[in-house]
């Protein structure tokens, strides 16, 4: 995740900047947000495997993303809702809960689909799963099935409902990679050989076709990003394990982002539109929303999970919510000062981190 997390700040970072399509190209083609699904797909494998139990499952995914996800966006979101007024409460929810990706005419800010397209893929994966691996025979039947069946999903979306997916279709058609993730999470725990000759040909005719067909239709350009991605993500892994005795920093680097990489993803977003908003443009706009997200990265991991870890503590943050509300409804609309700001959003953010703290330590958290 490491890899994945690094590769998306820099291809914003050339995106934003307008440096020459090469940059931005080279950067996406490598682990990039698709990454983020095979590895997720690969991942639910082992977890679930190891612990078949779906109620469970959907808690310990709501608890170690949704949640963290909605604690992070609820005070931007509040913050946006000041300083636009184009923004109703069913859009402020939509963007919250991330499900608003799915609604466009609601929800399309900040580049959140990736949040929403994961939650759709931990929704159905205990279902994908019952239905791949139900039976130890046909299991590659039934696999090739639901990656057919995903993929056509996409192309009727394409054909029968062209807007919608015009407004969707940074995410929907990634989903197939996460299906991808769960066949090699199968491969890998269960140790299986396979015959690395047929695979490579089958990716690689695979990518030939998608390619040679990309410029006809958009869907052939992203599938075969898609497939690229399935070749670029192993050599990069295999180049960085050998190089890792030589540059064991860049590795602890990696390690570091790896396990901030949902506050990073969110923050880096959230604070560039915020800043927007703002009127703060330009190169300033773009580094201290980059820096910025990998400072407070691990403080916002901490607060959120504090706050989820203890119900008690869910009162305080309510307690915030109302405190950045009334404050923000306070201000004239018309100014916007950094004192305003402070007194506004940032002061009771720390008041009830504050709380929090002491009251843990008081239960003995």
């Amino acid at each position: 995740m490491g890899i994945a997390i690094t590769e998306v700040l820099f291809a914003h970072l050339f995106n934003w900047l307008h440096f020459p399509s090469a940059f931005v190209i080279l950067s996406s083609k490598m682990v990039f947000t698709q990454g983020f699904l095979l590895l997720s797909g690969i991942g639910l494998y082992y977890s679930y495997v190891k612990k078949s139990d779906t109620v469970g499952f959907y808690c310990r995914r709501i608890k170690r993303m949704w949640l963290p996800y909605m604690l992070m966006a609820l005070p931007f979101v509040l913050i946006f809702m000041f300083l636009r007024d184009d923004i109703t409460i069913i859009k402020a929810i939509g963007w919250i809960t991330s499900i608003g990706y799915f609604f466009p005419g609601e929800a399309q800010y900040c580049n959140m689909w990736y949040i929403a397209v994961s939650l759709l893929c931990y929704a159905l994966f205990p279902l994908m799963f019952h239905f791949i691996f139900f039976s130890k025979n046909g299991i590659w039947f039934r696999y090739a099935l639901l990656i057919i069946v995903s993929i056509s999903i996409t192309i009727a979306v394409y054909l029968y409902m062209p807007t919608y997916y015009h407004l969707v279709s940074i995410g929907l058609p990634k989903q197939t990679m996460f299906i991808v993730g769960i066949g090699i999470g199968y491969l890998c725990y269960r140790k299986m050989k396979v015959n690395l000759m047929v695979l490579i040909v089958t990716t690689l005719s695979l990518y030939l076709l998608f390619y040679s067909l990309r410029h006809s239709n958009v869907l052939y350009a992203q599938y075969a990003s898609m497939t690229e991605k399935l070749f670029t993500i192993p050599i990069i892994c295999l180049v960085l394990f050998k190089i890792k005795p030589y540059v064991s920093y860049l590795f602890n680097c990696l390690q570091w982002m790896g396990k901030y990489t949902l506050e990073i993803y969110v923050l880096h977003l959230m604070i560039k539109h915020l800043l927007f908003l703002l009127d703060v443009n330009g190169i300033l706009m773009i580094f201290v929303s980059i820096i910025s997200s990998i400072i407070l990265a691990p403080y916002v991991n901490r607060i959120t999970n504090n706050l989820h870890s203890d119900n008690a503590t869910l009162r305080y943050a309510y307690i915030n919510i109302e405190l950045i509300y009334n404050n923000f409804l306070s201000i004239n609309h018309e100014k916007i000062d950094k004192e305003h700001f402070l007194i506004g959003g940032i002061c009771p953010m720390l008041i009830s981190h504050r709380i929090i703290h002491v009251n843990k330590c008081k239960w003995g958290g």
